[in-house]
C-alpha cells in the first residue's frame, strides 16, 4: 500500500509541476521564487472569474502587494479579445499554497500536500546549516571546486583551439555529468530544488556532510582528468568523456547518494529554472 501511496503523490506533484511553473519574479524589492495566479486558478478549477476570485481572495485573506504578490498589467494574447490589457498576478508559493488550502477541493489539497512538502526540506535545510560539522566541509569542499573551476577556463581555451564552437557549456555540462553520476534525481534533481528555495544560495547548500565530502573528491577527480587529458594532447571530447568515466567508476564505488526531499518532484521544463552556481 505504501508503494502504491508514494506513486499516487509523486504523480500528482508532477501534474502541479507541469500546470504551475515557478519561476523567478521581483515582488517588492526581493526576486522570489513564485507562480502565477491564473495557473493556480486553472489547476484548482475554481467556477468564479479570475478577476473577481483572485480580487476577493486578497481582500478575504489580508494577502499584502509588494508582499505576498505583484500586479503586472500586459496586452491579451487571446484570439479575438480586441488587444485590450489584462492583469496577471505573480505570487510568492507561500500565498499559493495559501490559496490551495483555503479551496475546498481535491486540488486545493494536492497543492497543499506539495507545499507542505517543501517547507520541511526548508527546515532540515537550516538545521543542517547549524551544524558545525557540516560548516567544516562546506569550507573544505571549496578548494577543489575552484581547482576544477580553473582547469575548466584552461580547458575552454584548449577545446576552443581544437574546433570547438560550444564553450559556453561546458561548465554546466560538466556539472551535469558529475551530479547525475553522484546523486539520486541527478541534476534537475539539484535544479528544482535551487529554484524552489531561494534561501539556497549555491547548490552544494543542497549537500548533507557526507555528500560535501563525496563532491569534493569528485571535483578532484575531473580536474586531474581534464589536466591529464590536456597534457598528453588528447580531443577535447575525448577528454570530457575521459572525465565521464572516471566519474562513472567513482560513483559505482561510493553508490549514488539522495538529496531530499525524497519524492521525486522534477520541472517540467528546463526553461523555467533559474540556475545557482
Amino acid at each position: 500500500m505504501g508503494i502504491i501511496k508514494s506513486s499516487t503523490k509523486s504523480k500528482e506533484i508532477s501534474e502541479i509541476k507541469q500546470l504551475i511553473p515557478v519561476t523567478s519574479n521581483k515582488i517588492g524589492i526581493q526576486k522570489v521564487q513564485g507562480v502565477n495566479a491564473r495557473d493556480v486558478y486553472d489547476f484548482l478549477d475554481v467556477k468564479q472569474e479570475f478577476a473577481n476570485w483572485i480580487k476577493g481572495r486578497i481582500k478575504k485573506y489580508v494577502f499584502t502587494e509588494g508582499e505576498d504578490y505583484v500586479c503586472l498589467t500586459k496586452m491579451s494574447s487571446k484570439e479575438g479579445s480586441g488587444g485590450h490589457n489584462i492583469k496577471e498576478y505573480y505570487i510568492t508559493l507561500k500565498m499559493a499554497k495559501h490559496l490551495g488550502m483555503i479551496q475546498n477541493n481535491p486540488k486545493g489539497k494536492q497543492i497543499r500536500d506539495y507545499f507542505i512538502q517543501c517547507e520541511k526540506t526548508l527546515k532540515q535545510f537550516y538545521k543542517k546549516q547549524s551544524n558545525i560539522e557540516w560548516k567544516i566541509a562546506r569550507s573544505q569542499s571549496i578548494l577543489p571546486q575552484l581547482e576544477k573551476s580553473d582547469t575548466i577556463k584552461v580547458f575552454i581555451e584548449y577545446a576552443e583551439a581544437q574546433g570547438s564552437t560550444h564553450s559556453k557549456t561546458y561548465y554546466i555540462n560538466i556539472q551535469k555529468m558529475e551530479y547525475d553520476a553522484l546523486f539520486e534525481g541527478g541534476y534537475k534533481h539539484l535544479r528544482f530544488l535551487s529554484l524552489a528555495f531561494p534561501e539556497l544560495k549555491t547548490l552544494k547548500d543542497l549537500l548533507d556532510t557526507k555528500q560535501l565530502f563525496i563532491i569534493a573528491n569528485a571535483d578532484m577527480i575531473i580536474e586531474r582528468a581534464f589536466n591529464e587529458g590536456m597534457s598528453s594532447g588528447m580531443f577535447y571530447k575525448d577528454i570530457f568523456k575521459l572525465a565521464k568515466e572516471r566519474m562513472i567508476i567513482f560513483s559505482k564505488v561510493i553508490g549514488q547518494t539522495q538529496i531530499l526531499p525524497t519524492e521525486n518532484i522534477l520541472p517540467e521544463s528546463p526553461n523555467q529554472i533559474t540556475m545557482k552556481g
